[in-house]
């Protein structure tokens, strides 16, 4: 999925399922950003996956087969602090 198409499912607040590191996950995306480290990286509250629930943060390079699902989801998790992602610079959030 395009760094667009997952900017665009932030703005419309739309859940995401794709696979990562050979896993599927659903995922409500809260925040795209240039991390510390210099990646692109998707921040979001991980529905189902290898983890379980959750906040997870996912190299937007190994995410595979993405799709922006009819789902949507109201506001971020009471507990969503942006801030404790480390992004030096943020494309796009909730």
């Amino acid at each position: 999925m395009a760094q667009k198409s997952l900017q665009n499912a932030i703005h419309a607040k739309a859940v995401v399922t794709f696979t990562y590191e050979g896993t599927p996950r659903t995922v409500e995306p809260y925040m795209l950003g240039l991390s510390t480290y210099g990646n692109i990286t998707l921040v979001g509250w991980q529905k189902s996956g290898a983890a379980g629930e959750g906040f997870q943060s996912y190299l937007i390079d190994k995410i595979r087969s993405a799709l922006i699902t009819e789902d949507a989801f109201e506001t971020p998790r009471v507990n969503f602090n942006p801030s404790e992602f480390g992004m030096k610079h943020v494309l796009a959030k909730v």
